[in-house]
């Protein structure tokens, strides 16, 4: 942490473990010998990620990641994976740019219909990426900054084009028209220390957008895919802005911001 009062080392797994549960959250272990494993399940007896390790050790999620797969072996590393470690399984994979979207597709399916989850290591990707995999039926980013989806904000809930900054046209449908350049965003003035924000929105054509970490360049959608983009803010206000990178029309957007 950047904040001196937060800089309290860990010093021990339990101690760790500890911190995990108190947020709500699943811990992610890389595997070292049964002892550590013992000690994570004393916390989590079924719900926690064991990067590594096998069933020999664990019930709970095996994780794996595949740094250089390509289309014509990604089949035979996920069977792999699946038959040595069995279920439950998370598959993580990196360089989503190398496929189609139908290979990635492909991918998602082929992981499903085997029992496995799917994600991609979007800490390494570019975040429109990120996108396209969610698009193919992935199930998860590893990103360090993404939110999962959320309906509420206790900050702000805005689902009016009018409650939004823009330069845009609101058009007789109620559709906003972004030509190239033009713009919509908003600014919350009300933040907490940790503070978590998303953008959900329907649109035919392609943007850019920028949520916190999330940076994503020309981010296309036919008008048929709702897209979700965010982030965590940690004590700034939250805030988004989406440019149009070509003419676009956004049918339906909406922005939650809430204090964690």
């Amino acid at each position: 942490s950047r904040y001196v009062k937060y800089k309290k080392p860990i010093t021990e797994l339990e101690e760790w473990l500890k911190q995990v549960k108190r947020c709500n959250a699943i811990p992610c272990v890389q595997y070292v010998d049964e002892e550590q494993v013992k000690i994570i399940e004393k916390y989590f007896p079924t719900d926690y990620i064991l990067y590594g390790g096998n069933r020999d050790v664990t019930k709970s999620w095996i994780y794996t990641y595949f740094s250089n797969i390509t289309v014509e072996n990604y089949k035979m590393y996920f069977s792999r994976a699946i038959s040595t470690s069995g279920l439950p399984i998370i598959i993580a994979i990196q360089h989503a740019s190398r496929f189609t979207d139908a290979q990635l597709l492909d991918m998602a399916n082929f992981a499903h219909e085997n029992g496995a989850y799917i994600g991609i290591v979007g800490c390494y990707e570019e975040d429109n990426q990120t996108e396209r995999c969610y698009r193919a039926g992935f199930d998860f980013n590893i990103s360090g900054y993404e939110v999962n989806q959320f309906e509420d904000g206790n900050i702000e809930d805005l689902t009016s084009f009018p409650e939004f900054t823009t330069n845009g046209t609101v058009l007789s449908d109620g559709t906003l028209k972004l030509t190239t350049g033009q713009t919509i965003g908003f600014t919350c003035t009300n933040k907490g220390f940790i503070n978590k924000a998303g953008v959900k929105i329907v649109y035919s054509g392609s943007l850019n957008v920028t949520i916190g970490k999330y940076s994503g360049i020309n981010i296309v959608n036919d008008g048929n895919q709702t897209s979700w983009f965010s982030s965590f803010f940690i004590d700034e206000y939250p805030s988004f802005t989406i440019t149009a990178y070509s003419d676009t029309i956004i049918t339906d957007i909406k922005f939650v911001a809430s204090k964690c």
